[in-house]
């Protein structure tokens, strides 16, 4: 059996950016849910923290067929909006990879993580779940070898 297509992702200090901006500012940017709200005190959260959110993404990339037989590669960035009750939203490319099947493929696994823990900021009132944006690099690097098992 030829080895799996192995997809890498960039574990830089960009890894995650997560934002939030003030609810109410007057160049507070919108989308079609609204203001973007802030600050946070505590960023939006996959469950099971970065390592399992990379091997999620890992287990449910399909590499395109085009891509493995021309042996292309590339990193695609994508934005995306965590809502207040942690629903994944507003997924965008904020980057191309300048190959369109990786930048669909991307935005169609992101578009289907399950719900994260909500970015958070503490209030008169205690904790209060916020909107916020977060941005994950996704590479699609081919194997350098393929390998019998």
């Amino acid at each position: 059996m030829i080895k799996r297509f192995f997809i890498l992702f960039a574990l830089l200090l960009a890894v995650s950016l997560p934002s939030a901006r003030s609810e109410g500012s007057a160049a507070a940017p919108t989308s079609d849910k609204g203001p973007f709200f802030g600050p946070i005190d505590g960023p939006a959260e996959y469950p099971g923290g970065q390592m399992a959110l990379f091997q999620l993404l890992h287990d449910s990339i399909i590499y395109p067929q085009e891509a493995k037989e021309k042996h292309l590669e590339g990193l695609t960035i994508v934005c995306f909006r965590v809502e207040k009750d942690g629903t994944v939203d507003s997924v965008a490319v904020k980057q191309s990879s300048g190959y369109e099947p990786f930048d669909m493929e991307a935005v169609r696994v992101i578009r289907n993580l399950p719900k994260w823990k909500p970015a958070w900021r503490t209030t008169a009132n205690g904790l209060t779940h916020i909107a916020s944006e977060y941005t994950v690099p996704i590479r699609f690097k081919f194997p350098e070898e393929n390998a019998e098992k």
